[in-house]
């Protein structure tokens, strides 16, 4: 990797978080998995909407987990073995990252406006009658 000493400093420090994120974000989805389980056993929530909600959870928290993991195991290795095309695959992982959190902000936003609005017309419906 042709970087200045600055530029390696400050993507092992960029690695280094993104390795500290991603096994936060695991023990995270462990946690939650732990605490849906517990719930429906003891009957607290109902078992088929919040096992969907689950798997849903977990799909999405393992594919940003892993491949910020990735990223980060990649740009350590191309830093640490000046090898490019590990250093280039963890920027790749990186920027794939990014790109999965943007579309499910943009989800997100989406269904929390829809929400709103439904919300909205209901409470002008209901001024009206």
């Amino acid at each position: 990797v042709d970087i200045d000493e600055e530029g390696k400093s400050q993507f092992s420090t960029i690695a280094q978080w993104a390795n500290i994120n991603a096994i936060i974000g695991f023990v995270s989805l462990g946690l939650s998995v732990i605490s849906t389980i517990i719930g429906v056993g003891k009957g607290v929530s109902s078992a088929g909407g919040d096992m969907f909600g689950l798997i849903i959870t977990v799909a999405i928290s393992l594919a940003l987990n892993i491949t910020l993991l990735a990223a980060a195991t990649n740009i350590k290795k191309g830093i640490e073995q000046t090898d490019q095309g590990h250093f280039a695959l963890g920027l790749n992982k990186m920027a794939t990252y990014f790109k999965i959190v943007g579309i499910l902000t943009i989800v997100v936003l989406v269904i929390f406006t829809l929400a709103l609005l439904v919300v909205l017309v209901a409470g002008v419906g209901g001024v009206f009658r």
